[in-house]
C-alpha cells in the first residue's frame, strides 16, 4: 500500500529489510497534499498522536524546549536541508 511508504517505515523485500530514511522535497510535498493516501504525513494525524502519548508533566516541558528553539519566534521550526 501506499500508505506504508513514509520516512521511518520500514520495508520487509524478499527477506530484506529496509528502512526508508529520507525523501526528496517533490515526494514530502506530494504525500502532505495527498494526506488520505499517506496518513503519516498528515499534519492533523500527528498532532494527534503526540496529544495522545505525551503526559501533561511533559506538555509543558516540550511546549518550552520547542518555542527555546524557535529563535526567530515565528511558530516554525527549521527542517536543514
Amino acid at each position: 500500500l501506499q500508505s506504508d511508504f513514509y520516512v521511518g517505515a520500514e520495508i520487509n523485500l524478499h527477506k530484506h529489510r529496509f528502512t526508508l530514511l529520507q525523501a526528496d522535497e517533490y515526494t514530502l510535498r506530494l504525500m502532505e497534499e495527498e494526506k488520505h493516501l499517506h496518513p503519516m504525513s498528515d499534519v492533523g494525524y500527528i498532532l494527534q498522536q503526540l496529544r495522545e502519548s505525551v503526559d501533561a508533566d511533559k506538555k509543558a516541558e516540550l511546549g518550552k524546549s520547542l518555542a527555546d528553539a524557535d529563535e526567530s519566534g515565528a511558530g516554525f521550526l527549521p527542517y536543514p536541508a
